[in-house]
């Protein structure tokens, strides 16, 4: 399927992250930033070792699992295994590498706004902003400020301000507290059944 996306006028988009667990938040992320930025095809990443965190709860099969549920009938998107196929520390440039290299295309690099304000801690990260264009979605108001701006290949889009994480849906399930409309109806219930067993 991919194959035959080979061009350079091609618009492809990287989304990465733990999904630890995937949530609401993300697919409507994802959704506008496909109509935003016009893009042909967004690929979900989801990291083996994130290089930023001490590790994730869930195993990384068990991430890639939800999300392929997740966006199985979910238009102009692709779960990818790039970084599982790794096995090693998900260096954000690798992957941004790959998918031009891939489909011979400078790649829209979708993050969210604290990620961006954090972004020259990153591995690499001149290299990052020289192989991609940043796609900054936002985590307050005002986000798509010209003073937030600190780089030329970088773009905020609107968005809705999604006060939702991952943290913060393991925390609730934790304290045994509703996630009711946080997560994807399809594995609301194993989701929580697997945090409820493991925190």
């Amino acid at each position: 399927m991919t194959e035959n996306m080979n061009s350079r006028n091609n618009k492809i988009g990287i989304f990465g992250g733990s999904f630890d667990p995937v949530h609401n938040g993300h697919l409507i992320i994802a959704s506008y930033a496909i109509e935003h930025f016009h893009l042909d095809k967004l690929f979900i990443v989801p990291a083996y070792i994130p290089p930023h965190k001490k590790g994730t709860f869930a195993p990384y099969n068990t991430r890639f699992q939800w999300l392929n549920n997740v966006f199985s009938d979910f238009g102009r998107t692709e779960v990818d295994n790039y970084e599982g196929r790794n096995s090693n520390i998900s260096y954000t440039i690798k992957t941004v590498k790959y998918f031009a290299k891939k489909f011979n295309a400078r790649p829209f690099l979708i993050i969210g706004e604290d990620s961006y304000n954090n972004l020259e801690s990153w591995y690499k990260y001149e290299e990052i902003l020289d192989s991609a264009t940043i796609c900054v979605y936002p985590r307050r108001i005002h986000a798509n400020s010209t003073k937030s701006k600190k780089h030329e290949t970088v773009f905020f889009f609107d968005a809705p301000l999604i006060d939702i994480s991952s943290s913060l849906i393991r925390k609730r399930i934790l304290n045994k507290k509703s996630v009711l409309g946080m997560i994807p109806c399809t594995i609301s219930k194993e989701v929580v059944a697997f945090y409820e067993e493991k925190l």
